[in-house]
Parts: C-alpha cells; sequence; structure tokens
C-alpha cells in the first residue's frame, strides 16, 4: 500500500518553483505535457508529440491552503488545441471554456516529500471535471 501525504502550502510552493511538471495525455500514447510554473504566477503548458514540440499555452495559477490541504487554481489565457473530442484543450469539449473561466486541482498529496528525488509524483483531483479518478503530475 502507497502511503500519501498531504502537501503543505510551503512544500507545493517548493515543488512548482523547482521542478518541471510532466503530464501525459489520456488520450494519445504519444502525447504529453511540460508544464513550467514561474514565481510571478504564471505557466506555460508545452505540448508534445513523439518528442518534438508541437505548441504552447499558457495562463495564471494560484497555490493556497485552506483546511482541507493545498490546492493549485488555474486560468488558461491561450490554449493550444487537440484535434481529440475527448481532450479537455478540444474546444468542443465540455471542459474546453473552464480552461479559461478557471478551475480548482487538489488537495494534493505526495508519495515522497525528498526534494532530491529525481522524479516527484504529485496525485491530485479534478473537482470541476465530471473525469473522475485521481490524476498525477510527475514533476522532474
Amino acid at each position: 500500500m502507497i502511503k500519501l501525504y498531504k502537501l503543505k502550502y510551503e512544500d507545493a510552493k517548493k515543488i512548482l518553483k523547482n521542478k518541471i511538471a510532466k503530464y501525459l495525455s489520456q488520450h494519445k500514447i504519444n502525447r504529453y505535457y511540460l508544464i513550467k510554473y514561474n514565481d510571478d504566477n504564471s505557466f506555460i503548458n508545452s505540448t508534445y508529440e513523439n518528442d518534438i514540440k508541437i505548441g504552447e499555452s499558457y495562463g495564471k495559477y494560484k497555490l493556497y491552503e485552506n483546511e482541507n490541504g493545498t490546492y493549485i487554481d488555474i486560468k488558461y489565457e491561450s490554449v493550444f488545441e487537440s484535434p481529440h473530442i475527448s481532450s479537455p484543450f478540444n474546444k468542443n469539449n465540455f471542459f474546453y471554456v473552464k480552461l479559461f473561466d478557471g478551475y480548482t486541482i487538489g488537495p494534493l498529496y505526495s508519495t515522497l516529500l525528498e526534494e532530491n528525488n529525481m522524479m516527484l509524483p504529485v496525485f491530485y483531483n479534478n473537482f470541476n471535471s465530471n473525469i473522475g479518478g485521481i490524476k498525477i503530475l510527475n514533476f522532474y
């Protein structure tokens, strides 16, 4: 059984500042995203296919903590669209409008809190999506 630790605000802030997140596409096996969270609360989400950068999305984020844990509010300003109708990055997907309106992920959990690990998985739930289940961002 994997033991998960609820990330505190300071831990999450340090992870976002020092590492880049990799998120695997749920719709295309050879597509992935690298997300860089900047100190000015902006982020850049670069889309790769077959290890070639094919597009870029960007927006703003806000990290916050309450009694239930640490969360990230995300709001895109520009989106590199996906051709896959089931992708949130497809303009015909129900979730597409929420990318621009803003949505929240969290609370954030991890299995390891040691910063010197090569990879640090961060688990979260997206409450604004009807796509159930826990999601994973792998920070490198």
